[in-house]
């Protein structure tokens, strides 16, 4: 499995495991992952060709913010223990 493939493993793991259902698109420069939550719409962009050993992480850490501050807003689905 590719970094790429990796980095959009898991963001889609950690969507579908707070009941989202995003939409891929892979055209121009990046991969952008789209959902909606409530009426509003986000998007999280991906680097198509990730180059240093910490692109995991910088890719799941905005995420992971995105989905905390919705929780903490009351507009989330669910939310496991393990996102604080």
């Amino acid at each position: 499995m590719t970094c790429r493939e990796e980095l959009i493993a898991d963001a889609l793991a950690l969507l579908h495991a707070h009941g989202f259902t995003p939409q891929i698109q892979e055209n121009g420069k990046h991969i952008k992952l789209k959902w909606v939550d409530f009426g509003r719409r986000y998007t999280l962009l991906l680097s198509r060709t990730p180059s240093n050993k910490q692109a995991r992480q910088q890719s799941r850490a905005p995420l992971r913010r995105l989905l905390r501050n919705a929780s903490q807003n009351g507009r989330a689905r669910c939310l496991p223990d393990t996102m604080t």
